[in-house]
């Protein structure tokens, strides 16, 4: 849970997975949004101006005097209902004062995302969207993907790994169709993981 300090002007609403995958995952923002969950305290849906969607905890610091934010998850990774549950722990834990956001900071830390992890998402928001005769190519580009840089944690992945690691074997074959759109999927989950700040920056 990574944690940093965010001001903003906010809308409370009613949000539910359905409308989240509607009007606001992928889809382009004229602004970052900030908008209050109606049915937990201190939880809001934060939307990137490129449709990356995360859940995020919000509280006055008493120790800072500081307004803090922790990221508890990212949608659809998290649902609505799973974002709440975590939201109402961390009311608990700073009621009963047992709240750490140092340690908090630093377990997540830990929790390093996989091109495996990211190729899951893409399978559930992308490959189902695809007609069906060529849904088999995709998840077959995917597996062939997961058996290459599937065990790479996210930040050490950048073109130059791409490129030798897994198009050059391809090219070289002459097998360049396949290897556009091995090319494809790897843009798009590069992409996925900057607008979901799973990488600062893509190299």
């Amino acid at each position: 849970m990574l944690i940093f300090v965010y001001m903003s002007i906010f809308m409370i609403e009613k949000i539910t997975n359905t409308r989240i995958k509607k009007e606001y995952l992928n889809v382009f923002q004229d602004k970052v949004k900030l908008i209050r969950i109606y049915n937990a305290k201190n939880l809001y849906l934060k939307v990137s101006k490129k449709g990356g969607c995360s859940f995020i905890y919000r509280f006055w610091d008493q120790n800072t005097s500081k307004e803090t934010t922790i990221i508890l998850g990212y949608f659809p990774t998290m649902t609505v209902d799973e974002a709440v549950t975590e939201a109402i722990k961390m009311k608990s834990q700073r009621d009963s004062g047992g709240f750490n956001p140092n340690l908090t900071k630093n377990i997540q830390r830990t929790k390093k995302k996989t091109i495996n992890d990211l190729l899951d998402v893409y399978l559930k928001e992308k490959v189902q969207k695809f007609k069906d005769s060529t849904k088999p190519t995709q998840v077959h580009s995917v597996k062939q993907i997961s058996a290459t840089l599937g065990s790479y944690q996210i930040e050490m992945v950048n073109s130059e790994v791409i490129k030798s690691k897994l198009l050059d074997n391809f090219e070289e074959r002459g097998c360049l169709a396949q290897a556009r759109r091995l090319k494809l999927i790897m843009n798009w989950i590069m992409q996925y993981a900057e607008d979901h700040e799973y990488v600062k920056k893509i190299l």
